[in-house]
């Protein structure tokens, strides 16, 4: 089944890792937000992952690929950053 692990998979790797706090489908989300940093279109991501339609992908993973609160973060570490320095934010 295309973009599924079988079971016997997941016990193996749960068996075998150290990381015991890696969930298989956090691995998943962890594939969608690589493959949309490097430019893999969405219908690509949608079938890697074995969603039946791009729809799908982009409602579970749309809030990871949504930038527009980047430069919002940025301005306000900024500001934090200057106020830590220098006692201003402006």
């Amino acid at each position: 089944m295309a973009g599924h692990i079988a079971p016997t998979t997941s016990r193996s790797c749960s068996r075998s890792s150290s990381w015991t706090t890696v969930w298989l489908h956090d691995l998943r989300h962890t594939f969608a937000s690589i493959a949309n940093d490097l430019g893999v279109p969405m219908f690509n991501i949608s079938k890697a992952l074995g969603h039946g339609s791009n729809a799908v992908t982009s409602g579970i993973y749309t809030h990871m690929f949504d930038d527009s609160h980047k430069e919002t973060i940025d301005r306000v570490t900024e500001a934090i950053q200057q106020f830590s320095r220098t006692g201003t934010a402006t």
